[in-house]
């Protein structure tokens, strides 16, 4: 696996996470 790819598919884990979190945060009152 090339490194750009494993620091590529790390930010897409991290904008995934980032989205899930303020998507949750935003839903609790």
């Amino acid at each position: 696996m090339h490194p750009s790819s494993q620091m590529a598919r790390k930010a897409i884990y991290n904008s995934v996470q980032s989205s899930c979190h303020s998507a949750i945060s935003s839903a609790s009152p």
